[in-house]
């Protein structure tokens, strides 16, 4: 439950009277969830799936287990995404099938964002992906699923705009100068004299000192400079000498 519902202390079930019979969440005796009807629907079959886990095990044997790792057997789970907000297929599914080390769970999914958070929390050897229905073994990246989300990911208008902002980017000039102080100065004197679409046009780089900006220098008074797509500009403040060049 402290999984499910990412909650550290104290956290219990609180149950009515016959009459009356809700039954809520208390986390150290303040009412997290007065009633567990008011779940949605995939935390309820979240909280329904693992109770169930415990509830099977307890009945089918007599051995009396007191962690979740004594939990032994085989789960099948058909659609175990369906009806899950993104955190729970990404985050709180994975983890509670971390809890129960000795079950072998056989899963059908189509979600990404749930085999991210198992390769996350298990790493790759920690489970294995069956591609249907050909039943061979893939990686994550292979997960046809991942390709159908990026496509359309990739057709939004956010995506393309955060694309052409990086293309544009990428294309400036870049400014390296002596330190973080210098771009703040730049930063406001270009606003107190109105010409803020000149740093616009620049990627300011703080240099940690005049002997890095020299490294710069040694780094493209070379061939690379040729194959370099952006201009390179050093600006030293007016104490360092230099030369022309």
């Amino acid at each position: 439950m402290k999984n499910f519902f990412q909650k550290e202390g104290n956290l219990r079930f609180g149950i009515g009277g016959k009459n009356d019979r809700n039954v809520s969440l208390i986390n150290d005796d303040k009412l997290l969830v007065p009633n567990i009807f008011q779940l949605s629907t995939g935390e309820t079959a979240l909280l329904n799936l693992f109770l169930t886990i415990l509830r099977d095990y307890d009945l089918c044997t007599s051995t009396v287990f007191e962690s979740l790792d004594k939990i032994r057997g085989l789960v099948v789970i058909d659609e175990i995404d369906i009806h899950l907000h993104s955190l729970h297929q990404r985050n709180i599914l994975p983890e509670l099938i971390s809890l129960f080390s000795g079950i072998q769970f056989i899963i059908t999914s189509h979600s990404p964002l749930f085999i991210l958070g198992l390769e996350e929390k298990l790493g790759n050897d920690g489970f294995m992906i069956i591609q249907l229905p050909k039943g061979i073994e893939i990686t994550p990246e292979q997960f046809s699923e991942f390709e159908k989300a990026y496509s359309y990911f990739k057709n939004t208008k956010k995506i393309n705009e955060d694309i052409q902002a990086e293309i544009e980017n990428s294309h400036k000039p870049i400014l390296f100068i002596e330190g973080d102080y210098d771009i703040k100065y730049l930063t406001k004197a270009a606003d107190l004299l109105e010409k803020n679409e000149i740093l616009d046009k620049l990627n300011l780089k703080d240099s940690d000192g005049y002997g890095n900006i020299d490294n710069v220098w040694k780094h493209f008074n070379t061939k690379l400079a040729e194959i370099t797509p952006q201009k390179i500009i050093l600006l030293y403040d007016c104490d360092i000498s230099k030369k022309s060049e």
